[in-house]
């Protein structure tokens, strides 16, 4: 355990990673229980995932949350029966539309989140800002490489790093004259959802008639499947995602200092650490210094350590939840380019 002034400032041969903790260091309220109170009680969008994934505290860890979907709840034989029952499915006069409109309407809950939850989320994040005069990092960051896992540009607007030095795996809010906006990525972990899908199914009541159970039972692998292609939409495919940022990763040769910011190191994004280890010329030779907010995050970080074979001699722990800022009234926005300039 260190504290936070015996972490070395950034050089050309650090890596500084920074989790949404970044963020709410400097007063910018985003927390996923923010976002949540932006979403009305009676919209439709909060219905569907109040009800439609199976979690208690679903905001407490949201990502994560987004794959316990309740699939038996859209897609039970006996819901599937009542959705064909109400478009005339079953009618020998219908038509093949009545059937997938059946199907649908079944997945539709699933479908909501999928379609909506994105915008809400990126109209959200567009309107952060931040709340604090103060740079509490500011004999840390400057230098080096970002792997930014916030949507914010905070870390250039407020300690000056080069935005050429930061990569934005998520996407990041900018707009930038001429070019469409970044896709915020947000999602659960592939594979994490695998289970919800072996639900215990429901029969319907009443009894069918053989053309009318072999339509359900076309009908419910048509529901499942649009299920399954919502679901897609909210995982986060970190593989592909790396990929498309190989350059940045290629970057990180001669890195022999990784220092990781407001990040809790949950497997959702433990690719990127593999992949910032197998880009590292010598990884034995990295020395890890891993900012924890509360006893929690000291466990992820442990078990972290265990998972990528880290050793202990190598890494340094420092407290984030007594770091200390003054934060301003709601109705004050920092200017951060001229706080910048004003401060340095």
């Amino acid at each position: 355990m260190i504290s936070l002034s015996d972490i070395p400032k950034a050089d050309e041969n650090t890596l500084c990673v920074l989790g949404n903790g970044f963020d709410l260091m400097h007063g910018v309220q985003s927390s996923y229980y923010d976002f949540s109170k932006t979403i009305g009680k009676k919209s439709y969008l909060r219905f569907c995932l109040e009800n439609y994934l199976m979690e208690d505290d679903l905001w407490a860890d949201f990502e994560n949350n987004l794959a316990k979907i309740n699939i038996g709840y859209m897609c039970s034989s006996f819901l599937i029966d009542d959705r064909l029952d109400e478009m005339n499915a079953y009618d020998e006069d219908a038509t093949i539309a009545d059937f997938y409109v059946a199907a649908e309407t079944a997945a539709e809950p699933i479908i909501t989140i999928a379609e909506e939850l994105p915008k809400r989320f990126s109209k959200w994040v567009n309107k952060l800002y931040i709340r604090t005069d103060d740079r509490p990092l500011r004999n840390i960051l400057g230098a080096g490489l970002v792997l930014n896992f916030n949507y914010t540009e905070f870390v250039e607007t407020l300690y000056g790093v080069d935005k050429s030095n930061v990569c934005y795996i998520h996407g990041c809010r900018r707009k930038i004259k001429g070019q469409p906006r970044d896709n915020l990525i947000l999602g659960h972990m592939p594979g994490d959802s695998e289970p919800a899908y072996d639900f215990a199914d429901s029969k319907p009541l009443r009894k069918l008639s053989n053309h009318e159970y072999q339509l359900l039972y076309y009908a419910q692998e048509e529901a499942i499947r649009y299920v399954s292609e919502a679901d897609d939409m909210l995982t986060k495919h970190s593989k592909s995602i790396i990929k498309n940022n190989m350059l940045f990763f290629k970057r990180l040769e001669k890195i022999n200092k990784v220092i990781i910011v407001g990040h809790s190191l949950y497997k959702v994004d433990w690719d990127y650490f593999a992949a910032i280890i197998d880009n590292v010329d010598d990884a034995n030779n990295v020395t890890w210094y891993i900012g924890c907010y509360g006893e929690n995050d000291v466990q992820q970080a442990e078990k972290f350590i265990n998972n990528f074979d880290i050793s202990k001699e190598k890494v340094h722990i420092f407290r984030t939840n007594n770091v200390k800022v003054n934060i301003f009234d709601k109705s004050d926005k920092v200017d951060e380019r001229k706080s910048f300039a004003k401060k340095y």
